[in-house]
């Protein structure tokens, strides 16, 4: 996420839409605005609660359709920068100081889509003129009319010095080495049809640009058929996001220019993947923003039949909801079936009647089994086999029994002449999942043996055993003689080694109001803040803190969402403690990416490889500080801390962060109590151990200002807060505020404030100094900020 988009969200949550559209004359109807379309001048424009986008209802008569940001341009005729500080002044935000860090980030990005909607624009200009005739004559080959061309965004990208000087000024924000606009050389050259990639609040982000060559000629150049402009990573979001509107449901389609056109006739949330299947990060980055349903429309070939298993893995797996829906027969994609006389409505009732995908994927194997019987007279009995293992194979992706049941009634509507009975067919599912569980834990057994195998090989005796008793409790069944020690009284030596073996309570190496700030053992501590304010940050520099210090056992650092080499790195720049370059980060990275010091400040590179090697030496290779990025789920989680602390013995665990964990199997009828139940089980493993866990934590979007900042708004929480030892509440003091005490804003400062602590006093607060170019946080210790 960029830093202009960061900001937008936070301008987004306070902005008075009323008052940004008053000239529309708004009326409020709860979940939406409605007000006077600028284009036809009738009460039909809407503005949802949750949406970026202005959207007339008169389709087949206005059509019109812009984002906000975009009207908002439009209306005042501002630049990219002018338009971020006229949003941020009515929604009363104050933007960074622009000598700051963020302030100068904030500009670059800003200066950056500046040129990219100046070369958008001059692109659909070009369109239209000489220069385009040749992609003008394509677009309207396809059937579509000059409007729909336009509404769409197509543009023409001529010869790129012709462009260069076209566009004028100065060019470096959109052509350096990290992103440029001219690069790759065919631009201009062999791809010349230019379809702009927007941001979710629909600015220009970057191109996609498509050859209009045959595909013999592209072989032979060896390009593909879309290219895109150098630096722009299409896979890390869904192509036109921005279309989404007051649903929280998604239309995904292949092409690029499916999606665009399905806009441009006025069908909603329709969205590209760029190719034939979903990216995690994709389906990540959407989910976040609160989708949930995916209605899948890939194309029929063996790409896309891929695409959709795949899909269909990672979205169940996040909790997400897929509908599979065809298109009528004769129609390759959407874009053909759109540009028919009636195909809008054909598309929008095909959506409608999309179906769960495990019923849709069941009906498409009948339909290959009745063209079997069609053509032969009948099914073999390896081709009836084939049809039911695909069919028990599918009720093993069901997620619940209400989805299993509708499964099998399916099946016996369908499958009635094979003559299997519904009970058969259940058992048949209940018989796979059972073995699917059983392959799992027989696989979890034979990685536990070998691992146990090899200790004993090494001379670890007495852990081989310990593991081994930890692989014994994978049975189902507990024999009666596992409870017979409830009976048992305890004395006072098992009390006094007890308290004895517990693990100390772990300083942090920062304070709260002088006083030292201490993570309890074997309790849960919670560090959560608002998206963007550090949270990861202050974590890295809790478990580096803890791991220097020698009488510490190692600290583990679980990551859900950081892969581990960029956690350590940021570990290693909060280390050094020195300003290596503007952007620390990025030029630690391209030093172990490419062998280069190019990018640190020359004086500092003595400094930089002392502390590199002492950071590896000391801290990492030892296993003083362990990261480890993981997809585990909950319970996977909780038995790799058992483990961890078993055969090593561990000082404190981190877990970057909690909404991210789910349950491998979800029985809970809400999210919060899926992630109460989540804390309950990570609350026993922390008494059970003795350990510290530590888990970051977002808040909700209510927390605004650092004075909204409460427990009770984490997150996806309920009433978490109650099991929790310690929760301790962040705000980036960069994010500027309004709040009733009139406190200005404090640049480069984190507030620190104690939500809940059984051995800390709740409401305490200090600020904390944050370095965010070295990722370092510590403590400020002056007396009037103490009040």
């Amino acid at each position: 996420m960029s830093e202009v988009t960061r900001m937008l969200d936070e301008i987004f949550q306070r902005i008075d839409r009323r008052d940004l559209f008053k000239e529309l004359e708004p009326q409020d109807r709860g979940n939406h605005l409605v007000m006077r379309c600028p284009s036809c001048g009738d009460k039909k424009l809407f503005l949802y609660k949750n949406s970026r986008k202005l959207i007339c209802n008169h389709r087949d008569h206005c059509g019109f359709a812009l984002s906000i940001w975009d009207y908002v341009q439009e209306r005042d005729k501002l630049s990219q920068r002018e338009t971020l500080e006229a949003l941020a002044k009515y929604a009363g935000y104050d933007l960074p100081e622009a000598s700051s860090e963020r302030g100068r980030a904030y500009i670059n990005a800003l200066g950056r889509q500046e040129i990219i909607a100046k070369a958008v624009r001059i692109s659909q200009e070009l369109l239209f003129k000489a220069e385009g005739e040749a992609t003008l004559k394509y677009l309207r080959s396809r059937g579509y009319t000059d409007e729909e061309i336009q509404r769409a965004g197509f543009g023409h990208y001529p010869a790129r010095d012709s462009f260069k000087a076209m566009l004028g000024g100065d060019l470096s924000p959109a052509d350096n080495q990290e992103f440029s606009i001219f690069a790759p050389k065919s631009l201009g050259d062999s791809h010349t049809m230019l379809i702009p990639s927007r941001d979710e609040w629909g600015r220009p982000e970057g191109f996609i640009v498509r050859s209009l060559l045959k595909d013999d000629r592209l072989k032979e150049l060896g390009v593909q058929k879309y290219v895109v402009n150098f630096g722009y990573r299409r896979g890390d979001h869904l192509f036109n996001f921005s279309a989404l509107d007051r649903d929280k449901k998604l239309i995904v389609v292949e092409g690029y220019i499916d999606a665009l056109v399905a806009e441009a006739k006025g069908v909603e949330g329709v969205v590209s993947t760029g190719g034939a299947g979903l990216t995690e990060k994709q389906i990540d980055h959407v989910m976040g923003r609160g989708v949930r349903d995916f209605v899948l429309i890939l194309d029929a070939d063996k790409a896309g039949e891929k695409g959709t298993l795949s899909a269909i893995k990672l979205i169940t797996a996040k909790g997400g909801r897929i509908y599979m829906t065809a298109l009528p027969s004769g129609y390759k994609d959407p874009d053909e079936l759109l540009r028919q006389d009636g195909g809008v409505d054909i598309f929008q009732e095909a959506v409608r009647n999309a179906r769960a995908h495990y019923l849709h994927l069941l009906d498409q194997r009948f339909d290959r089994a009745e063209e079997a019987i069609a053509s032969q007279g009948k099914l073999t009995d390896m081709e009836k086999d084939l049809l039911l293992n695909d069919v028990i194979a599918l009720g093993g992706q069901t997620q619940t029994l209400l989805e299993r049941d509708l499964l099998v009634q399916a099946f016996m509507e369908r499958g009635a002449p094979l003559g299997i009975t519904r009970e058969a067919l259940e058992q048949a599912i209940t018989g796979l999942q059972v073995a699917r569980e059983k392959e799992k834990k027989e696989k979890a057994l034979r990685t536990g043996l070998e691992t146990a195998q090899k200790l004993v090989d090494s001379g670890k005796t007495q852990e081989a055993q310990e593991l081994l008793g930890g692989l014994g409790k994978m049975t189902d069944q507990l024999p009666a003689e596992t409870f017979e020690a409830l009976r048992i009284p305890v004395t006072e030596k098992e009390i006094r080694e007890k308290v004895k073996d517990k693990p100390k309570n772990i300083p942090t190496g920062l304070s709260i109001r002088r006083d030292p700030l201490v993570i309890p053992s074997g309790a849960i501590t919670i560090i959560s803040a608002p998206t963007s304010h550090g949270k990861t940050a202050f974590q890295i520099n809790l478990g580096l803190n803890m791991a220097r210090n020698q009488e510490n056992k190692p600290i583990h650092l679980f990551s859900y969402e950081e892969n581990r080499e960029a956690i350590i790195l940021k570990a290693l720049n909060a280390y050094i403690q020195a300003d290596l370059s503007k952007n620390n980060f990025r030029s630690i990275e391209s030093y172990y990416r490419t062998g280069e010091e190019g990018y640190l400040k020359y004086d500092t590179l003595p400094l930089f490889h002392q502390k590199r090697e002492a950071f590896f030496r000391e801290i990492i290779e030892p296993g003083r500080l362990n990261i480890h990025y993981v997809d585990y789920s909950a319970e996977e989680l909780v038995e790799a801390i058992r483990y961890l602390n078993k055969v090593s013995e561990i000082g404190a665990v981190i877990i970057d962060y909690m909404q991210l964990l789910r349950l491998r199997e979800n029985r809970a009828s809400s999210r919060q109590e899926e992630l109460k139940q989540i804390c309950l089980d990570l609350k026993d493993c922390a008494v059970d151990t003795g350990l510290p866990l530590i888990l970051g934590a977002q808040f909700n979007r209510e927390v605004s200002s650092r004075t909204a900042i409460h427990a009770s708004r984490i997150s996806e929480a309920g009433d978490i807060e109650r099991i929790a030892n310690l929760i301790i509440g962040l705000w980036n003091m960069n994010f500027a505020e309004r709040d009733a005490s009139g406190t200005p804003p404090q640049d480069d400062r984190l507030y620190a404030v104690i939500l809940k602590g059984r051995d800390m006093r709740a409401g305490d607060h200090d600020y904390l100094e944050y370095d965010g170019n070295q990722g370092r946080i510590w403590n400020t210790v002056t007396d009037s900020e103490m009040d």
